[in-house]
C-alpha cells in the first residue's frame, strides 16, 4: 500500500488502520506500508525499512527503530516529529535538501546533510551491515564501525552534536525578530 492515509483526517486514518489490522489479524497475511509518516509505521508494523535516495539504510523491528536508531537520517526522521506524552524537546529537522536522484552524490548519499559524516563517506557507499544478535541492518560507516567498538564514540559525538543543535534553537527561537530573504540559501 503506497501512503494509504495520506491526506486523510486523523479519525479516517484510525478506521481505515484498524480495519486493516483487523483483516491482517483474521487473515494472517502481511502488507507492505509505504508512508512517510513514521510514526505511523512504528505504531503499526512489525518491521521497519528507511530509505534514503532509493536506498535501504535501515531495517529494524518498530520498537527498535523507536528505542535506539542507528542510520543519521532514521534519528533525523525521529527528532522531526513530537513524541506524545514526552516533555516538550525543540524538534529538529535535518539540514539541506534531499539530493538530485539523477546525480546522486559519490560514497553515502547522505553525507551532505549527515552531521557526523566522516571522509569515507564522502567516497564509499556503505553496505547494508549486519548486526547479527538482532538482525538489525544499516548502511553507515559509524555502523560498521561497531563492530569494532567505535559506535558508542560516535553516539557520544551524535548527542553531543544534538544538544549543541537545542541550545541554539532554543536561544535563536527567544529572539525577537527573525527574517527571510526570498532566494537566499538557509
Amino acid at each position: 500500500m503506497d501512503e494509504p492515509t495520506t491526506a486523510l483526517d486523523v479519525v479516517v486514518q484510525r478506521e481505515i488502520l484498524a480495519e486493516l489490522t483487523d483483516l491482517r489479524q483474521r487473515l494472517g497475511f502481511s502488507v507492505i506500508f509505504i508512508t512517510h509518516d513514521l510514526s505511523l509505521l512504528l505504531e503499526l508494523a512489525d518491521k521497519v525499512a528507511v530509505m534514503y535516495a532509493g536506498r535501504i539504510v535501515e531495517t529494524a523491528t518498530s520498537a527498535e527503530l523507536f528505542t535506539e536508531p542507528c542510520h543519521p537520517y532514521t534519528r533525523g526522521l525521529l527528532r522531526s516529529f513530537p513524541k506524545v506524552g514526552a516533555p516538550r524537546t525543540a524538534l529538529t529537522g535535518i539540514p539541506g535538501s534531499p539530493p538530485d536522484l539523477r546525480a546522486l552524490p559519490s560514497g553515502c548519499a547522505f553525507h551532505p546533510r549527515c552531521d557526523v559524516a566522516v571522509a569515507a563517506c564522502r567516497c564509499d557507499t556503505p553496505s547494508l551491515f549486519l548486526n547479527a544478535p538482532d538482525q538489525r541492518r544499516v548502511a553507515c560507516h559509524l555502523f560498521g564501525e561497531r563492530r569494532l567498538g567505535v559506535l558508542s564514540q560516535s553516539n557520544q559525538l551524535i548527542q553531543s552534536n544534538h544538544a549543541s543543535r537545542a541550545t541554539q534553537a532554543t536561544s535563536a527561537s527567544s529572539k525577537p525578530v527573525s527574517t527571510f530573504t526570498p532566494g537566499a540559501s538557509a
